[in-house]
């Protein structure tokens, strides 16, 4: 890291440290800046902000695998205009 502050693969593992510590404020960050690693799939749209989508799409993507879109897909739900 002090070598290469931006190197995107030191910034992730940091943030995990950090999270492990129970650091999160600080980990947030590092662990944001994720989408620079070469593996993950860049996302050219806006970020949603939480906001109410009133009627907008929202497009959910694995980003690390699976497992957590299988686990939290049970959260979302399709809701027809009425």
């Amino acid at each position: 890291m002090q070598l290469n502050p931006d190197y995107p693969e030191g910034i992730g593992a940091h943030s995990l440290t950090l999270f492990l510590s129970g650091d999160f404020e600080a980990a947030w960050p590092g662990y944001e800046k994720r989408i620079l690693l070469k593996r993950t799939v860049k996302h050219t749209g806006p970020k949603w902000d939480g906001s109410p989508l009133n009627g907008r799409t929202l497009v959910v993507r694995a980003e690390q695998g699976f497992g957590d879109s299988i686990h939290y897909i049970r959260y979302m739900q399709k809701t027809s205009p009425r």
